[in-house]
């Protein structure tokens, strides 16, 4: 008679031995199959896949015509490096301005778009796993004649693998595609991996729903392509300016000598990885270009090329820099990357009440980006300028610099205040005190010769 431990025993026995076989055929199709990441399909409607192209520019900056080209090379069939019976593969290529999804990120703006499926029309010669490797061509962004282009094309390759079956009448066609990112070779889309990992390479993506990242409704095949430019004339002309930051005073007994102290920043876009530096002369009143003294600038005082030599200040991106500026005088970038964040702050100046507007980066929410708004602190005195999370309305940022020379200006307007009134023209004071003068003199040699009239008389 069989007892109870026997029982127990005999089942956990037969729990181990489903258990083993059960990870053995896991094993085996594991062996037999594209794992995680693939395109699968079946004889009546085979595997696809797709490229997805995506264009990163600055926000504002023109997107410029462009024709993207991949490429196919082949690897080998199965495990070995045979290509002799391989099929080509045509190019495939997307194009730009055109249709396509468009995010927004960090002040970058991405175009994304797939090409067509890249396993149409190939005719397969026989069962088995054709590997091929897809690389893009360095080629294909037209250049817009820009003082400055900036033009990046992705290093990215990708294994691809067509897994050919045959169907119940003997048909071949695709049962898996799979896609693997190239160690050494990985798009910035995958930035932080090595490389060697599988990617979903089926149109689309799996998300049924509309595109909300680029995670949705794209292969995952990508490439990311980068164009940049800047606006300014640079040091041949700095009156063709990619910023101006203008300085004025208003209302009586405003000081047009005197000197007003702003912190300025300008924050290269994110696509650029490099750090840049630009190049601000001080312009007067009548747009000329004025040599620096340490009234405006107390730095590093650069001088550029030109016969003349004209003197200016030299931001590099993301530093704050201290600029002071009189009544009529503007700060102008000769050349800056459209796109670019900008912070500028005016210090405190007692008995003003400080006023800017820009003419660029007005929030959407607020108001059509044409139009642009006076923001006037409510007192005196205090800092005032932008980005800022305070005031009716708060001005927060971050402002970005749209594309065309000469569009980007922000205007501060002191205006001052406590002044007594007292009809008196400062230029005609010296006259005045001149009349008074003689008047006084007058008045008291009048009075001397009463007296002694009087005393004669006496």
């Amino acid at each position: 008679m069989t007892t109870k431990k026997e029982t127990r025993k005999s089942i956990f026995t037969l729990i181990t031995k489903i258990t083993s076989v059960a990870l053995a055929i896991i094993m085996c199709l594991s062996m037999a199959l594209p794992v995680f990441a693939y395109s699968t399909g079946e004889a009546n409607k085979p595997a696809e896949a797709a490229i997805t192209k995506r264009f990163r520019l600055p926000l504002n900056t023109p997107v410029p015509t462009a024709a993207f080209t991949f490429e196919f090379t082949k690897i080998g069939i199965d495990d070995t490096t045979d290509t002799a019976d391989m099929p080509d593969i045509d190019d495939k290529s997307v194009s730009f301005p055109s249709d396509a999804t468009t995010f927004t990120e960090d002040g970058d703006v991405y175009l994304v778009k797939e090409t067509s499926n890249i396993a149409d029309d190939i005719k397969w010669p026989a069962a088995g796993v054709y590997k091929y490797q897809v690389s893009e061509k360095s080629e294909g962004i037209t250049a817009t004649g820009a003082t400055n282009e900036g033009v990046y094309y992705s290093p990215a390759k990708y294994d691809i693998e067509f897994w050919v079956e045959k169907d119940t009448n003997g048909n071949l066609f695709v049962k898996y595609i799979n896609a693997i990112t190239v160690t050494d070779y990985v798009d910035e889309y995958y930035e932080g991996t090595e490389g060697g990992d599988k990617v979903e390479p089926k149109p689309g993506g799996n998300n049924p729903k509309e595109a909300a990242t680029m995670k949705d409704n794209f292969s995952q095949v990508m490439f990311t392509n980068k164009y940049w430019k800047s606006d300014g004339g640079g040091e041949k002309d700095p009156t063709k300016t990619a910023l101006e930051i203008v300085k004025a005073v208003a209302k009586v007994g405003a000081e047009k000598d005197k000197h007003f102290s702003f912190n300025v920043k300008v924050i290269q876009p994110d696509a650029i990885k490099a750090a840049q530096t630009y190049m601000a002369y001080i312009l007067d009143d009548k747009g000329n270009i004025k040599t620096i003294t340490s009234d405006n600038y107390s730095g590093i005082i650069s001088h550029d090329t030109t016969a003349n030599k004209h003197t200016y200040i030299q931001f590099t991106s993301d530093e704050m820099l201290t600029v002071n500026l009189k009544h009529g005088e503007r700060l102008a970038f000769a050349d800056l990357h459209v796109g670019s964040a900008v912070e500028v702050e005016e210090m405190a100046a007692g008995g003003y009440t400080a006023t800017y507007q820009r003419t660029f980066s007005i929030p959407f929410s607020q108001l059509p980006s044409a139009v642009t708004i006076a923001f006037t602190a409510d007192k005196s005195g205090i800092n005032w300028g932008f980005p800022r999370e305070t005031g009716d309305p708060a001005d927060k940022g971050p402002h970005y610099t749209k594309a065309g020379n000469n569009s980007n200006i922000a205007t501060f307007i002191n205006e001052r205040t406590g002044v007594a009134p007292t009809g008196i023209s400062v230029d005609n004071l010296p006259y005045i005190v001149l009349i008074a003068i003689g008047f006084i003199a007058l008045v008291s040699f009048a009075a001397i010769k009463f007296h002694r009239n009087m005393k004669h008389n006496i």
